[in-house]
């Protein structure tokens, strides 16, 4: 039998741009101004795709006390 796991027990080890900025209800372009100004921290994934690192924001996130984007 499967089980499952909580998020919150199980984070995942980056975030995708897209959903990130749905959650936080930003742009894209916004997105990578905070990354521009050392809020954010985006990493490379693959030739084509980067991810943001969930600690990353998870301190984004507590700086501006934001509980549900994460």
């Amino acid at each position: 039998m499967k089980t499952s796991t909580s998020y919150s027990q199980n984070p995942p080890l980056f975030h995708r741009i897209n959903p990130t900025i749905e959650r936080l209800g930003i742009s894209r372009t916004t997105l990578y101004r905070l990354v521009e100004a050392g809020e954010l921290e985006l990493i490379h994934l693959g030739p084509n795709s980067r991810g943001i690192p969930h600690d990353s924001l998870v301190k984004f996130c507590a700086a501006r006390g934001i509980k549900e984007a994460v």
